[in-house]
């Protein structure tokens, strides 16, 4: 019980530092998460590196349901008073004194959870965590000089490897890398990076949208980044440049890849395929608002394209990525390796079908 409780407060210190030292990070990186629909899926991105973290406990020694049971509950109590209002985008004083009592209930409840799996035997604290600190350091001084607030994010994973290696050890580092990794789907891209993506996602889109209609008999021509269909343009604009499928795309993909008990050339395969389905989704969106407007159903044309699309593409990526994996299923036939049937064995099935 002592060392169970020793676990559950250096868990605590450790997501507590975490918290504190980066505090002015996470408001910004949540922040972006509310204004940015690309970057919406970051919440999901943070529990389902929880869901890492519970899937890989056999990796560690401790078991401790009653504490695993009180500690599940604090975190699911706090995690929806501290993000609920934030999600609900609910404000006043009531809704500051929630988020800080979640903010205050969480940290316990992931302590406890964390603490209910890990055994004496698994915590080998080692000082090699220091150099993964000092390079987080380095990320973080190296963001304020030239005002880089991307490295000030990334700084947020070696900094949280760190910690978890100097005091927990190799095989605490072992169970929880991957959810550790995983974290970096939920940092915003550079803007640089984004239009770097986001232009050639536009066009890509605004062309092969046009191809597609040209195939099917409509009359649609491209214009810069727009498609004229009926002489009624549709604008391909940065909000719809295909961007935020695939960010949101390829988290997902990632996460099936690490999930899933398949082959590595499948696991990548699956991750890379993040990047094609977004832009069919986002084709497809393209296509079936010049149907509409072609039919003759402008306004259910602006609907689609501007609102229904975007409760209507993850369900499609997600039949996408269903399909994916059902032919890799069928693929490849494996044979099942059965012993053969020659010789003398076959002589006494048939003796003893004879004899009966």
């Amino acid at each position: 019980m002592k060392s169970r409780l020793v676990t559950a407060v250096a868990v605590w210190l450790v997501t507590v530092t975490c918290l504190w030292a980066y505090w002015p990070a996470f408001v910004e990186i949540a922040d972006k998460w509310d204004r940015r629909p690309e970057y919406s899926h970051g919440w999901m991105v943070v529990m389902f590196s929880l869901f890492l973290l519970w899937s890989r406990r056999g990796m560690l020694q401790g078991n401790d349901p009653q504490a695993e049971s009180i500690g599940t509950l604090l975190l699911g109590i706090g995690g929806l008073a501290w993000i609920g209002p934030w999600v609900l985008q609910s404000s006043g004083a009531w809704v500051s004194t929630v988020q800080w009592l979640g903010i205050g209930l969480a940290p316990l409840g992931f302590s406890l959870l964390v603490a209910s799996w890990i055994g004496e035997e698994d915590v080998r604290p080692s000082w090699l965590g220091l150099p993964l600190l000092l390079l987080a350091a380095g990320g973080r001084i190296l963001a304020a000089d030239y005002y880089y607030e991307w490295f000030d994010f990334l700084s947020l994973i070696p900094f949280i490897a760190g910690l978890v290696l100097l005091l927990g050890g190799w095989r605490i580092l072992n169970w929880s890398w991957l959810a550790i990794l995983f974290l970096f789907f939920m940092i915003p891209l550079p803007f640089t990076f984004e239009v770097a993506l986001r232009d050639p996602l536009q066009r890509i889109g605004t062309l092969a949208s046009t191809f597609v209609m040209q195939t099917m008999g409509l009359p649609a021509f491209s214009e810069g980044n727009r498609v004229i269909v009926n002489d009624v343009p549709i604008n391909v604009s940065e909000a719809c440049s295909g961007l935020r499928m695939m960010m949101v795309f390829f988290a997902l993909s990632v996460g099936l890849a690490i999930v899933l008990d398949r082959p590595a050339w499948q696991r990548l395969l699956i991750a890379a395929s993040a990047i094609p389905i977004a832009l069919i989704t986002n084709i497809t969106r393209i296509t079936t608002t010049g149907l509409l407007y072609v039919w003759g159903y402008n306004q259910l044309a602006e609907d689609v394209f501007h609102d229904f699309a975007g409760w209507l593409m993850p369900p499609m990526g997600l039949a996408l990525l269903w399909l994916e994996l059902w032919y890799l299923d069928h693929l490849f036939i494996v044979d099942e390796k059965k012993p053969m049937r020659f010789g003398m064995q076959n002589r006494v099935d048939v003796s003893r079908a004879t004899a009966n």
